[in-house]
């Protein structure tokens, strides 16, 4: 039961780095697109 704790832990938190991960990437990259589109 604590073994079932403990990789439930570790599967929610490396989804929450991959959502956090997605997240910064958008954020760095939303102004470059906004320039793009200004662009065209």
């Amino acid at each position: 039961m604590k073994t079932a704790g403990v990789v439930l832990l570790i599967v929610m938190a490396s989804i929450l780095w991959d959502l956090w991960m997605v997240a910064v990437t958008f954020i760095e990259t939303a102004p470059f697109i906004e320039g793009m589109d200004v662009m065209n």
